[in-house]
C-alpha cells in the first residue's frame, strides 16, 4: 500500500516549508520509500514500497508543466495507454501515474475520471493555470483535506494534516472529505467540487 499527501500555499513558496513537509510526508501510515516533488506553490509527497516514478512525476508538454502523486492501481491502464499512443502521446515510464497524467493532458477533468477504472486516488498540478485536480476513485483510501482562501492540504490520512502548523491551530474540525467519485479543482478563483454520478 502507499499512500499521498500534497500542499498548495499561494501565499508563500513551498519549496521554503520543505522540512514541515518532510515532516507530513513522513506521517503517512504507510511504510516505505519517502519521495517529494516541489515547485513554487505546490508540493507533493508519497509513501511507499512500489517504485516510486510509477506514483509521483513531473511531465512536460508543449513548454507546459504537470506533475502528478498517485495512491492506488488502475485496472485499465494498458488500454488507455494504448489509446494515448494512437493520439501521439509518449511514455516515459511503465507506471499508471504516467498514464493518468497524460489522460489528464488530453481529456481533462471529467472525462479522465470518468475513463480511469480501478481503486485510486491522485492529485495533477497543471503549472500552466497554478491549479490543483484531485480526483478520488478508491473505496478504500479516504481523502482528506484542508482548505483556506491560499492554502490547501490533502492526504490519504488524517495525520499529516492534523499536525501541519497553519492547520492545527484552526478552531472547529474543518478537515473536510472529498466523496468516493468526485474530484475537486482548487486554484486562486476558489475551489469546486463536482460528484461523477
Amino acid at each position: 500500500m502507499n499512500e499521498i499527501t500534497g500542499l498548495v500555499n499561494y501565499r508563500d513558496f513551498v519549496r521554503k516549508e520543505r522540512t514541515p513537509f518532510i515532516q507530513m510526508i513522513d506521517a503517512l501510515t504507510s511504510e516505505g520509500t519517502i519521495q517529494e516533488w516541489f515547485n513554487t506553490f505546490i508540493g507533493f509527497g508519497y509513501k511507499g514500497k512500489e517504485q516510486v516514478n510509477h506514483h509521483l512525476l513531473e511531465k512536460k508538454i508543449n513548454g507546459k508543466t504537470y506533475a502528478i502523486v498517485l495512491s492506488g492501481v488502475i485496472n485499465n491502464s494498458v488500454e488507455v495507454r494504448r489509446v494515448l499512443l494512437e493520439k501521439g502521446h509518449r511514455f516515459h515510464t511503465e507506471g499508471d501515474a504516467e498514464v493518468a497524467l497524460t489522460a489528464y493532458i488530453e481529456w481533462q477533468e471529467r472525462i479522465c475520471s470518468l475513463d480511469l477504472k480501478g481503486d485510486f486516488t491522485y492529485a495533477i498540478w497543471e503549472d500552466d493555470k497554478q491549479s490543483l485536480y484531485l480526483s478520488n476513485k478508491s473505496r478504500n483510501r479516504p481523502v482528506y483535506y484542508y482548505e483556506d482562501a491560499s492554502l490547501f492540504h490533502f492526504a490519504t490520512v488524517k495525520l499529516p494534516l492534523e499536525g501541519y502548523k497553519a492547520i492545527k491551530n484552526v478552531h472547529g474540525n474543518q478537515i473536510k472529505e472529498l466523496p468516493f467519485n468526485s474530484y475537486l479543482i482548487f486554484s486562486k478563483t476558489g475551489t469546486h467540487v463536482t460528484n461523477l454520478y
